[in-house]
This record gives C-alpha cells, structure tokens and sequence, in this order.
C-alpha cells in the first residue's frame, strides 16, 4: 500500500476532532469547533478544528494541516513518527518505504539497548564509578533515570557479552562500540569511564557517551561513532525528559554537558537539555523549536563560553528560536555552580538572563573599555537582520536604540543597507507588501477557491475555466498552480491529500485557513462558487478588455508615428518646383 493510500485508510478510521479534543479543550461554533492554540499563548480562542474536512486552523499563529500534522507539531515527531502513532492507534501498521533501512536501524537500537543495560549492570560493583558520581552530588534517582553505567578494565568485556547474546563484531564496529586492533581483533571503545546512555526524543538508546575519570585520560569525554540512528548535531542530551518540561515552562535552558544537564534536573530544572560536545547547531535549534520559541543558553563564566553564546546567538536567531544568555560567574559551570551557590541563586540567574542586544552590547562596551564600541553594534546589526520576526526584530531595534543612545531611524538605514534581499532567511515581511499589491486582492478569489474545495466536481470545473494568470492574489495563485499539478484526470480529489502536497509554511496556512474560514451548507456553497466564479470571470474579461484597449492605443500611436515618418520622407523626395 502506498504511503498517501494509507494515509486515507487512517483519516477513515480517526477523526480529528477525537484526536485533538485529547489536546485541546475544545467548544462547538456553528460547524466547527473552537479552542486555546496549543501552539502559542493566547486569551482568545482562535483554534478551529472543521471535522467535515477534517482539517485544523489557528487564526492566531497561521498553524494549520491535518490529524497527521497536530501530531506532528504537538508531540515534535516526525511525519513517520506521528503515522506510525496513529497507525497503532487504530491497530494497524504503516508501510515500510525502505525494509532494508529499518531493518539495520532495529539491529543498530538492539545492540545499543543490549549494551546499556550491561554498563548498568556493572555499576552496581564499581566502586570507583560510584564514588565518582557521589562525588559530583548525584542521587540514586537521578543515576536510575539518566540510565548511568560504568565501564569494566577489561579490554573485551562488552564485546564478549553481545557477542554471547549474538551480535556480530561487524555490527559492533558499525555502532562504534568496539574499534579493531592489530590483527583485527577487536576491544571495546570505553574502558574504565563513568557512562551515560543519549536517548533519542522518544527514550531509545541511539549512542553513548564515557567519562574519565581521571586527568591523565583522554579524551575527557568519549562518545560512540555517529551512526544511521545517531547523529550529534541533530540529537540533544536529556530532551526525551525535558521535552514535556519545556512546553510547560515555555523555554529550554541549554547547557554543554551531561553532568550539567542532569544536576539542572535534580535542582528541579527539568527543562534542561546538552549539545553533545559540539556548538549548538541549526539542528539543535529546530529540535527545541518543536516545543518553544524561547530559549536561555548556560554559558561557562570563562572566554570560551563567551565566543560560544556569541556564535550561538547567529544560529538560533534565523530558525526563529529567541535566545538569552547567561555567562556563570568565577568561571564556573552550571553543575559546581548549583553545588555551591544553590537552586535559588540559580534561577535568580536564569530569571534575569539577558535578551541576545544586551548581551551583544555588553560584551562590546567590555570590550572597549567604556567607550561606543560600534563594532560591535555593527554586529548585533548583522544579527538582527537575520531575526525572521518583524516584531521580534523591531522590539531588538527599540532595545538597541536605547543602550546606544543612537536614533532607531540611524539603526533602521543601516539595518536596510545590511539585510539580505527578500528579508531574513528569506521570509517577506507582510508589512512591506505594497499598497498597490493590497489593493489588487479581491475577497471573490478565496471565496471561490474555498467553495470549490467542497467537492471534486467543482474543483474541476474550476480547473476547466480559470487559468493561474485570473488570480491576483500570489498565494492562491500558487495553489491553484500546485492543484493543476496534483489533480490529474485519474486522481480523485482529496482535500487533505492535497494539503500534503502544498510545501509547509505560508501555501499550506493559507489553505487550511480558506477551508477552517468558510463553513457553508450544500446549497450555500455551491451558490457562493457560482457568484464568486461570474465575478471573476467578469472582471477578468474588463481587464482584458482594458489591456486590448490599450495595446491598440500603442499601435495607433505608433501607427500614425511611421505614417509621419513616411510624409516626410517623401517630402524631402520630391522633386523641387513640383506641386
């Protein structure tokens, strides 16, 4: 079965009101359903749920799609995750796109559970991991839920046991548990460290990380090879924990280490999570999107975790992710910190974090001593123009005018000269449409097209009469483009379907919105099609009309220009004395 025909045989068996009314508190309105956006904070409900297209719509935020898509947004799963969810929901089972790769991927997440539970095991007679981990404050139950082991001495200790339990050396080497040696034997990776199991989003062992536990050995801290099933820069310590934390706060704090990150979580800070030895990425950044727009970034209080908040801020902020930051005092790190200063003073901290412009500007008044430090306002104006957030880029404006004492007109030219074209990472700032585009945008338009999409007959009925070039308004001309591409003559029209095939963000919103906007009986409906369509058609045709009116005024024009042009050639031709 493929993957779209599955996706109607599950909208056939759920329903979308059953599944978001699990999320959502949710009240009738007319044939709709209304309720709070779980998506973002409002007082006024503004989400709409219409059963009968079994579609979702915020009024609010511009989130829309299907059951599918809510799962998606409102659990930070994947479009196979969330399928898969829903598949089991209703006792069936989502077809496989590649058997192959699922099946190295089960292999990989087997032998990664296998050998967490062996390091587990073995903690409970290592003395000396144990001594460490109470030396660093940690409690039984935080050792318990963080899954923490210790490797043995012994140089083939988890190599023998998965090999007993059948795994293979080839396996073992492409998870990067073992590493050969001379005559390709192999030894184990970790030897005699403190471990911590990394989970994915859903609690699945993907790698491991070891500890030293002395000076004298390196690497300080050792994580297992990325794999099909694990990746660094796309894979966060702790989120799996954190995930539901994080959308209660309304935040993610943001560390660089595991013991950071698990002391955070026996404070009571349990919406903290831990890049994996790297700089946070653009990866990192869209795992905490899923769950928040606001994050506070935990720096150590030494010049590296300066540089590191600096570069962090450049990544965040185009993803749309709000960063503060705090640089810990006495170069101390958030685990030591905790230890010795406490929770409160700790949150003290968190609370008063700055936004990334006062961040920016200290550091460039530090840097020069007391005086303007312009270079640096020249960099927190390179930063802003990367905020793809009109309002979250003019409150950054107002907060930089007023720490520098310079005029918002003076920011603002000098931010024009900077900013890419087209806007941040590529998005246009509704404001700055022209008045001459609003002005052009005819309501008929998305009145016929949201009739239109109340049954196949009328959908192709439009597609007979109406070309992309009768609409004004880009975006339904871009849906309209999309449906010539998607309803072929052996396709049958589903609305849903079809909002799958629109790409995610402004296309897709405008969709949704046009079909949760308009709630119409059978007769209603086919009536406003029938209006909204002569209307259209009527002031397509005047405007044909107008342009062919015009084009024959430029050809008369220049008609009579050649005729003026031939008199007096001929003029100046004939002979003189003639007449």
């Amino acid at each position: 079965m493929s993957t779209n025909a599955f996706v109607s045989e599950l909208k056939s068996r759920l329903d979308i009101y059953d599944v978001v009314s699990e999320f959502v508190t949710l009240r009738k309105a007319g044939a709709n359903w209304v309720g709070l956006c779980p998506f973002h904070s409002e007082k006024t409900p503004s989400f709409t749920v219409n059963p009968a297209k079994q579609i979702f719509h915020c009024f609010g935020c511009s989130t829309g799609g299907d059951l599918i898509t809510f799962i998606m947004k409102h659990e930070g799963m994947t479009f196979r995750e969330a399928l898969d969810l829903l598949a089991r929901r209703c006792g069936l089972e989502a077809p496989s796109t590649d058997h192959r790769a699922a099946e190295k991927k089960d292999q990989l997440l087997g032998l990664y559970e296998a050998a967490e539970k062996f390091y587990r095991s073995h903690l409970v007679r290592d003395r000396r991991v144990r001594s460490y981990l109470k030396e660093r404050g940690l409690n039984e139950a935080m050792i318990e839920a963080f899954g923490l082991g210790s490797a043995p001495r012994e140089w083939t200790a988890l190599r023998d046991h998965l090999a007993r339990l059948g795994h293979s050396d080839d396996l073992m080497l492409r998870a990067g548990l073992v590493a050969a040696g001379k005559n390709n034997r192999v030894y184990d990776l970790f030897r005699e460290r403190a471990l911590f199991p990394i989970y994915n989003l859903y609690g699945r062992t993907i790698a491991l990380g070891g500890r030293a536990l002395t000076a004298n050995q390196q690497p300080k801290y050792l994580n297992s090879r990325e794999t099909e099933i694990f990746s660094k820069s796309h894979t966060l310590y702790a989120l799996d924990k954190a995930r539901e934390a994080i959308k209660s706060a309304g935040f993610a704090i943001v560390t660089e280490g595991y013991l950071d990150t698990i002391a955070c979580h026996q404070f009571g800070f349990s919406n903290t999570v831990a890049t994996l030895g790297t700089a946070i990425t653009e990866g990192h950044a869209r795992l905490i999107k899923r769950f928040t727009s606001n994050s506070v970034l935990v720096f150590d209080g030494d010049s590296a975790g300066v540089r590191a908040a600096r570069k962090a801020v450049r990544v965040l902020l185009p993803v749309g992710l709000v960063p503060r930051i705090v640089i810990l005092p006495d170069n101390s790190d958030p685990d030591t910190f905790l230890r010795t200063r406490g929770r409160d003073e700790f949150r003290s901290l968190i609370q008063s974090a700055e936004d990334m412009v006062e961040f920016l500007l200290r550091q460039s008044l530090d840097k020069s001593k007391g005086q303007t430090g312009l270079a640096l306002v020249g960099e927190a104006l390179a930063i802003l123009a990367e905020i793809p957030s009109p309002l979250m880029r003019g409150q950054a404006m107002k907060t930089l005018s007023e720490r520098t004492g310079i005029q918002e007109r003076f920011l603002m030219e000098e931010l024009q000269r900077i900013q890419p074209k087209g806007g941040p990472s590529g998005l246009t700032d509704e404001s700055q449409s022209s008045p001459k585009e609003d002005s052009r945008r005819e309501p008929s338009e998305a009145l016929l097209l949201a009739s239109a999409f109340d049954t196949e007959q009328r959908v192709r009925s439009l597609l007979e009469v109406m070309r992309p070039e009768d609409f004004l308004d880009e975006k339904l001309r871009a849906i309209f483009v999309k449906l010539t591409e998607f309803l072929e003559p052996d396709h049958r029209w589903d609305a849903s379907l079809f909002m799958r095939h629109l790409p995610e963000g402004d296309l897709r919103s405008t969709f949704t919105g046009l079909l949760a906007n308009r709630s119409f009986d059978a007769e209603e409906s086919q009536a406003i099609f029938d209006a909204s369509l002569k209307s259209l058609r009527r002031r397509n045709t005047l405007a044909s009309h107008q342009e062919l009116i015009r084009r024959i005024g430029r050809l008369d024009r220049e008609a009579m220009a050649r005729f003026m042009e031939e008199q007096r050639r001929l003029k100046k031709s004939r002979p003189s004395g003639s007449g």
